[in-house]
């Protein structure tokens, strides 16, 4: 962000360029946004973050994200140090990051999950992306449509005469 002669390096390489804002202010951004355009950067992406590791939810301003995009008319994600899967949902639904970018440890050892506390486990990431792509279907249609796995428990409710389970109706056949 703040090295002049290597952004124009990347903006040369006519090959995207993506920009923590990390520790910088909107001059500094500005500035290199500014020497990106100037040598052709064709495609800029930035991405909104909060240096703190790890990041407190209370201290990411995600509001940001969408105040980057009008300022600068172009793509802006979130880089993560928070470890914090509603935090991700929020940044992607409600405020429309293009990109979000996770720190990963892949065994758990690094210093920087144990101490840190600011990278993802595999497990974690796999989680939070099994959500958000199956998320229309978690969320369902419109109206009570019930599930198969909820039809077979229904049988096994309370009979309203009795109040014991199963259904009678259901009783001698299980």
């Amino acid at each position: 962000m703040s090295w002049p002669l290597l952004l124009e390096k990347c903006a040369k390489t006519k090959k995207p360029v993506v920009l923590s804002t990390g520790m910088s202010n909107l001059k500094e951004v500005k500035h290199a946004v500014k020497i990106l355009q100037l040598n052709k950067c064709k495609k800029i992406s930035l991405m909104h973050c909060v240096s703190s590791y790890p990041a407190e939810a209370t201290s990411c301003n995600l509001n940001s994200i969408n105040f980057l995009k009008n300022f600068f008319n172009c793509d802006v994600g979130w880089s993560d140090h928070t470890v914090n899967p509603l935090l991700i949902y929020s940044a992607i639904k409600n405020h429309n990051a293009n990109y979000i970018e996770l720190h990963v440890d892949l065994d758990g050892k690094g210093w920087e999950s144990m101490g840190g506390q600011h990278c993802w486990l595999p497990s974690q990431v796999k989680n939070l992306m099994s959500y958000l792509s199956n998320e229309k279907k978690i969320d369902g249609i419109f109206g009570k449509k019930v599930s198969i796995n909820e039809k077979k428990e229904r049988k096994l409710r309370a009979d309203p005469d009795d109040g014991l389970r199963p259904l009678k109706k259901f009783r001698n056949k299980l």
